[in-house]
């Protein structure tokens, strides 16, 4: 169960500032959040059947990438500023 001290924590942690409605509504929202995560725990799965998955791994080889030895050569293809060996990006965060 969730308290209103650690509900009170979690808002500090947030930076936000919740009125009582708003903030009664997060915690409701909260407590089914714990409640599901809760119900997930007490899934019981045989290890035999764990065993038995088989698993899909969707990631795969990147051939295509090249491999440079020189940082030379990555640096004189590049189109923005170069200092000591290293890319100048401007920030595009705003």
């Amino acid at each position: 169960m969730l308290s209103e001290r650690e509900l009170d924590h979690l808002q500090k942690l947030a930076c936000i500032k919740l009125n009582p409605k708003e903030k009664k509504k997060l915690w409701e929202q909260l407590i089914n959040i714990i409640d599901f995560l809760d119900q997930l725990n007490k899934i019981k799965i045989d290890q035999k059947e764990i065993n038995n998955l088989k698993l899909n791994n969707s990631l795969r080889v990147l051939s295509w990438i090249k491999k440079y030895d020189n940082v030379g050569d990555l640096l004189e293809n590049v189109n923005h500023n170069k200092t000591n060996k290293n890319i100048v990006i401007k920030s595009v965060l705003l």
